[in-house]
C-alpha cells in the first residue's frame, strides 16, 4: 500500500516532537513491512535541510523535491496545502493519515483528489483545528488516548478509534546507570517553572534538561542562567538520540500544565525501567499508569520535592516503580503489532469506502 503522512508542521529533524516521532516511528516500520510511505510537511528555511530543499528546488523540478535519509520519502514544503496536490501526483498514495495542523483544510483537499484519509488525533488544542470535524463526512478519527477521544467526542460530536503512539521500542531501551533527573521539553506549558523549582530545592540531585521544541531566545537565555548559578543543571540541545540521556536517568520528570493528548516521553522511559513523576493531566495518567507518580501541577511544590526527593534516596520505592514502569510498557495497547493490524485495518476500510463511493 502507498501511505501518505501530512501534517503542517515541519519534520524530523527541522522540528522535534511527539507528532514527529511518531510519524517517523510509524513510517519506519510501515516500509520495513513492504509499504511505500511519504511524508508531506512544513518546511522551515533554516539549517542544512533548509538550504538543501531551497537549492534543489532551484536546480530541479521544484513539485519532485524531496528527500529520502530518515528511510523514506519527505516532500517539505513552505506551503502542504498549496504543494498537496503535486506531491500526490508524484507519491500517487492509496490512502492518507492526515495530523495537525491545518488538517481539515489538507483532508477537504484530499477529498478533491480522491484519495481516502483518516485523521490521527495527536493534540487537544483546539486552535489547531480550523473548521468543525463533523463536516468531514468521509474520514474515519483515530486519537491517541481514551482522554483524546473523550474530549474530541465532547467538543465535536465524532467517534475515534483509538491506537496509543507508536514506539520502536528498541529506540529507547537501554541499560542504565542511574544519575541524572531528566526533563525532556523544558518549555513553560510543560512545566518547566515547577522543574526549575525542584532543581533549586534538590541542589544534591543532578537535573539534565533536553530540549526539543523550540526555545524563545529569552526563555533559553533564561534556562541557561539557572543551569549557570545552579551546579546541579545541565541544558541539552535537542537530539533524535534521546537514548543516551534515558541510558542516566533514574527519574523522567513530567510537571506538564497542559492537558497533554498522551505523554510521549513517559512511554519512552518506561522502556527501560524508568519510573515517571508528572502531572495528573490530560493523558498523562493514561501513559505513566502504575509505573510513576501522579501530582497536581497547581498543587504545593512540597508535595513534588516530598515525591522527588523520596523516590531519588529509597532504593525499595525506586525498584518497587521501576518494575511497575517497566510491566506497564509492555502492555498490548503499545505492542507494534496490535497498534500496525489496527492502524491498516482503518486504511483499508477507507480505501474500500473510497472505492465504493466511486465506483
Amino acid at each position: 500500500m502507498r501511505i501518505l503522512f501530512t501534517s503542517g508542521f515541519q519534520h524530523l529533524p527541522q522540528m522535534y516532537g511527539g507528532l514527529m516521532s511518531n510519524t517517523h516511528e510509524l513510517a519506519l516500520e510501515l516500509s520495513r513491512r513492504g509499504h511505500e510511505v511519504s511524508v508531506v510537511c512544513g518546511l522551515s528555511k533554516d539549517g542544512l535541510i533548509g538550504l538543501q530543499t531551497r537549492l534543489l528546488n532551484r536546480l530541479g523540478k521544484r513539485n519532485t523535491v524531496h528527500d529520502g535519509f530518515l528511510g523514506y520519502r519527505v516532500y517539505r514544503r513552505w506551503g502542504v496545502f498549496e504543494a498537496l496536490a503535486d506531491v500526490v501526483a508524484c507519491a500517487r498514495p492509496d490512502v492518507a493519515i492526515v495530523q495537525q495542523s491545518d488538517a481539515v483544510r489538507i483532508a477537504r483537499e484530499l477529498a478533491r483528489l480522491s484519495v481516502p484519509a483518516i485523521m490521527y488525533l495527536h493534540d487537544v488544542d483546539f486552535s489547531l483545528v480550523s473548521a468543525p470535524l463533523g463536516e468531514l463526512h468521509d474520514v474515519a478519527f483515530v486519537a491517541n488516548s481514551e482522554f483524546t477521544r473523550r474530549r474530541y467526542r465532547q467538543r465535536y460530536g465524532i467517534e475515534s478509534s483509538v491506537i496509543p503512539p507508536f514506539f520502536r521500542d528498541q529506540l529507547y531501551r537501554t541499560p542504565t546507570r542511574p544519575e541524572a533527573v531528566t526533563f525532556i521539553n523544558p518549555q513553560e506549558v510543560k512545566g518547566s517553572d515547577i522543574a526549575l523549582a525542584l532543581v533549586h530545592a534538590c541542589p544534591e540531585i543532578p537535573f539534565d534538561f533536553v530540549e526539543s521544541w523550540a526555545l524563545p531566545r529569552e526563555q533559553r537565555a533564561l534556562l541557561l542562567g539557572h543551569a549557570k548559578a545552579c551546579p546541579n543543571l545541565t541544558l541539552s540541545r535537542p537530539t533524535m538520540n534521546v537514548r543516551r540521556f534515558y541510558a542516566r536517568s533514574r527519574i523522567v520528570l513530567m510537571p506538564s500544565r497542559r492537558d497533554e493528548a498522551w505523554g510521549r516521553v513517559a512511554s519512552e522511559a518506561q522502556f527501560s525501567g524508568i519510573p515517571v513523576i508528572g502531572a495528573d493531566i490530560g493523558g498523562l495518567p493514561e501513559a505513566i499508569g502504575p509505573g510513576g507518580i501522579l501530582l497536581d501541577p497547581d498543587g504545593p511544590i512540597d508535595a513534588w520535592i516530598e515525591a522527588l526527593r523520596k523516590l531519588w534516596h529509597d532504593k525499595s520505592r525506586h525498584d518497587e516503580l521501576s518494575a511497575a514502569a517497566l510491566a506497564h510498557s509492555r502492555r498490548p495497547e503499545i505492542n507494534p503489532d496490535f497498534q500496525i493490524s489496527a492502524l491498516m485495518r482503518l486504511m483499508s476500510r477507507a480505501v474500500g469506502r473510497s472505492a465504493l463511493l466511486t465506483a
